[in-house]
């Protein structure tokens, strides 16, 4: 979603339960050049990818829970109602319990392979 408007309402549970009903996945909820918001629902227990991001990534937990481990060998609580930010250049992995979901905004967004996009 890219929005003209002055402000924009996003509704994250509805986001959250279509990707809980198809198997679990990313959904963009938000898109513009200095700001990226996506609902991530992880649905099984193992690790996510690793990333490594040129841009810093806040990670809220909406549902369930998990760990988030970083390249520093600590390993972070993911809880509903805490955020962790991760600085740009930081490489590290997800692990969700079962069910994870989780609100991630990045500044600025994200292209779609990943790239970071220039800011206006």
């Amino acid at each position: 979603m890219n929005s003209d408007r002055a402000a924009s309402v996003l509704d994250f549970a509805h986001v959250g339960e279509k990707l809980d009903r198809s198997g679990g996945g990313k959904r963009i909820a938000y898109s513009s050049p200095n700001l990226e918001i996506r609902v991530e629902v992880f649905t099984s227990p193992g690790p996510s990818e690793v990333r490594l991001e040129e841009c810093d990534l806040l990670y809220l937990a909406l549902e369930g829970s998990g760990v988030l481990g970083l390249e520093t060998d600590d390993v972070l609580a993911l809880v509903p109602g805490e955020a962790i930010v991760v600085p740009a250049g930081t490489r590290h992995v997800l692990f969700g319990n079962l069910r994870l979901t989780l609100l991630t905004v990045a500044t600025p967004g994200w292209t779609a392979y990943g790239e970071v996009r220039s800011a206006i």
